[in-house]
């Protein structure tokens, strides 16, 4: 006696990997484990026509399957972010233009990256812009004013 159920997969898109129903309806039954160049993937045969297809994750009852996509999703989600601390801020100044540069080290691998804000400039649109992004920057790493920011506040840094 085989069993129906749903199928998952863990696929890649452009804003980062998801978790998805192969097809929406309890028609998939596991066939067997095969080998594939991201590890290892269930073989599924669809119905008796034997349509074979692959995918992550096989489970039986409708609700638990929502709920598995639902939990991994949030899982990619948390993965995707980069735990960094700010290891130094930076001023520069140019005609009429002042930039905070601030460099961020990742903890993982101890990368870093420099982000850059124009805090002034001749253009008004220009300045909010970049004030506006410093501050969002800011305000996600919990920083309260310009001298945590200058401290070594952490925060998180979704992954590019």
């Amino acid at each position: 006696m085989s069993i129906n159920g749903y199928g998952l997969f863990i696929y890649d898109h452009p804003q980062g990997r998801s978790c998805g129903f192969i097809d929406g309806s309890p028609v998939l039954r596991p066939d067997a484990i095969v080998a594939s160049p991201g590890g290892r993937k269930i073989r599924f045969a669809e119905g008796n026509r034997e349509v074979r297809t692959q995918g992550d994750i096989f489970v039986a009852d409708p609700a638990i399957a929502e709920f598995v996509r639902v939990a991994i999703n949030e899982k990619l989600a948390r993965d995707a972010e980069r735990p960094f601390f700010v290891s130094s801020v930076k001023y520069s100044r140019g005609v009429g233009i002042l930039w905070a540069h601030v460099c961020i080290q990742y903890s993982d691998n101890g990368e870093r990256e420099t982000l850059a804000f124009t805090l002034e400039a001749p253009d008004l649109k220009t300045q909010d812009e970049g004030r506006q992004a410093f501050w969002e920057f800011a305000e996600s790493i919990g920083a309260a004013d310009m001298a945590d920011v200058q401290t070594g506040m952490t925060g998180k840094r979704r992954a590019k």
